[in-house]
């Protein structure tokens, strides 16, 4: 397993530098991204939740919208999702220009109305203009859509320390420590049937076991309303883990040895669980080598370029 490179990251980076450099859309959603008029009273954008010196994403355990509303879940990472098939946490967004009319619309979040949000920004000559370059017509919700969406494909991040020594061949990139850790994930653990590379994540939905009942949120089931889909998320992916506490769908463990914890003891017992999460019988050390190795996922250099 500790040479496996299936999907070299040369390629993925390859393909986020095109989009960035020949889409010319990136610009525009870049500024409605950081523009608070998307939402009704003007207070919060998109960077409000999705912080860029915190990987996009929050430290709050959910998504706090306009008027202090808590949306039922975490704030995910947006970096790394240019090649992903699905979206939120229920999976069944297909696209990021679908995801875009989400929290711009959701009561919860921005609480804005598309076509109110078109008549506030057909006033902006900035906005005018770019849209008519871009797009040959006035800002529109597909003006919107496609500009955000160009946006997020364009955020890249990946020359962690494990991308150094794992990708790139600098063996010393990483400590004894970090190397044990991450041989456990790979190797013993199998954490990889979940958390692929090279994004740590397959993007499936599963059930991992953090609750023994979803009361307060179904998961996918609250989409599909499917009974084996109840308790079942989308897998996250670890780039950045240690930025982007707290962790699961609802915030509800703060630190990365709670969530070391949880797996160690197999989850609670659920009808849905995935048949991966069982008990680890993990040592202190072995756990302290786990935390080594997610730290070595950091990579900030995204928010220089």
């Amino acid at each position: 397993m500790l040479g496996c490179k299936s999907t070299p990251i040369q390629s993925i980076q390859t393909n986020n530098q095109d989009t960035i450099a020949k889409d010319p859309k990136v610009e525009l959603g870049k500024l409605l991204f950081f523009d608070k008029r998307l939402s009704r009273d003007e207070s919060i954008s998109c960077a409000s939740c999705h912080i860029p010196n915190k990987a996009f994403a929050s430290n709050d355990p959910v998504a706090i919208g306009i008027n202090g509303r808590k949306n039922l879940r975490n704030t995910p990472t947006i970096l790394n999702l240019a090649n992903n098939k699905s979206f939120m946490f229920d999976g069944v967004i297909p696209t990021l220009e679908m995801q875009a009319l989400v929290p711009i619309q959701d009561h919860n979040e921005m609480d804005m109305p598309m076509q109110d949000l078109v008549t506030r920004l057909l006033t902006d000559k900035i906005y005018e203009k770019l849209s008519r370059d871009l797009f040959r017509r006035a800002i529109d919700p597909t003006v919107i859509t496609k500009s955000l969406a160009a946006y997020v494909r364009s955020l890249s991040s990946l020359n962690s320390r494990f991308d150094q020594f794992y990708f790139k061949g600098q063996k010393d990139a990483l400590n004894a420590e970090e190397k044990a850790g991450w041989s456990l994930f790979s190797s013993k653990l199998n954490c990889l049937s979940c958390h692929a590379l090279p994004n740590f994540s397959t993007g499936n939905n599963a059930n991992n076991g953090i609750y023994a009942v979803y009361s307060l949120d179904l998961g996918r089931q609250r989409a599909t309303n499917l009974p084996e889909d109840e308790g079942s998320f989308k897998i996250p992916s670890l780039r950045n883990i240690e930025l982007t506490y707290p962790y699961m769908h609802d915030g509800s463990m703060t630190d990365l040895a709670q969530v070391i914890d949880h797996y160690n003891r197999g989850g609670k017992s659920n009808a849905n669980k995935s048949n991966l999460i069982k008990p680890l019988n993990l040592t202190d050390k072995e756990r302290n080598q786990l935390v080594a190795f997610l730290k070595s996922l950091t990579d900030t250099s995204y928010i220089f370029h």
